[in-house]
């Protein structure tokens, strides 16, 4: 062997240590995660480190391009839901924003046995709280204590909008069940009548039937949660799951849907092309540090 070819080969070269690093990335992600992205059609269940790497790679690119659309998605749904019911419902006495001083002075009156516990109202949720479901109550009053203690630790006046966002996206999702459409068990009766309002650029057939609405919002759901809790994104279908966001977006803002459209790069990370790309980047990380110190449990490797 020629000593060109030794040195291609050696155990320095940027094959081997780019083979060192897919096998500590391996280790990294866990064989049991990038095995997830192994392909279960016969015949094509023996991929090497580098093609689950760049399958892996391709994942996080779509994963990525998701979150202007689901960021969108959940701040449009939470603010339109709340002030479709908000105006329903009328004016609601006594309600105004809660600052840190009456919290401290409130806090100083618990003390002193004068007060059980501090309390305020800065919405129809905290007017209302007793015609939602028990589920959905809890639910409330946890994102809002949440929401309160975060004003509290940053001297911020704990305002209606603060509560809103202090909600997650399942408690909005969940208002639209039928618990709260005609016949429901919540005291609180708001579909199909709402609708219109929360989604006002849709049309009546697409907002007829509450059941419908609801599938959809639940789908989204469901879309949003696996890719903010880092589960493969299905890219087959990845195509229609984006859409029936932007569908949603588009029901309440169309405005909104075209901007996100035009700055998520969805379509660019959809493409096949990128996840060649992908591989290409892979190619070129032969240059990464591996641990200095061996892991525990994990005995070195000699290649």
């Amino acid at each position: 062997m020629s000593d060109q070819a030794s040195a291609q080969e050696g155990p320095f070269s940027e094959d081997a240590n780019r083979r060192r690093v897919f096998k500590q990335l391996r280790r990294d992600l866990s064989t049991e995660r990038l095995d997830s992205f192994r392909s279960r059609e016969p015949g094509l269940n023996a991929e090497s480190n580098p093609d689950l790497l760049e399958k892996y790679a391709h994942n996080l690119v779509v994963a990525q391009a998701f979150y202007p659309a689901l960021h969108m998605v959940e701040i449009l749904l939470r603010n339109r839901t709340f002030e479709a019911i908000k105006s329903h419902l009328g004016a609601a006495p006594g309600v105004a924003p809660c600052t840190q001083d009456k919290r401290t002075y409130d806090a100083h009156q618990v003390k002193l046995g004068k007060l059980s516990r501090h309390e305020c109202t800065v919405s129809w949720l905290d007017l209302r709280k007793g015609d939602l479901t028990p589920e959905d109550r809890e639910a409330m009053l946890k994102g809002r204590d949440r929401g309160h203690k975060r004003s509290d630790r940053f001297g911020k006046t704990f305002t209606e909008g603060r509560l809103i966002a202090a909600l997650d996206l399942n408690f909005w999702v969940r208002l639209f069940g039928g618990n709260y459409s005609y016949g429901g068990h919540a005291g609180l009766t708001l579909w199909p009548d709402l609708l219109p309002r929360v989604f006002p650029e849709a049309s009546a057939a697409e907002i007829s039937d509450r059941d419908r609405v609801e599938a959809r919002l639940e789908r989204v759901k469901a879309t949003r949660n696996s890719i903010f809790h880092q589960e493969p994104v299905a890219i087959e279908s990845a195509r229609d799951s984006y859409e029936e966001i932007m569908t949603v977006i588009r029901h309440m803002s169309p405005t909104s849907e075209a901007a996100i459209r035009r700055i998520d790069g969805f379509e660019w990370a959809i493409h096949q092309g990128t996840r060649l790309a992908m591989r290409e980047k892979l190619d070129a990380l032969h240059d990464c540090p591996l641990p200095i110190k061996a892991e525990v449990g994990v005995a070195p490797t000699a290649e």
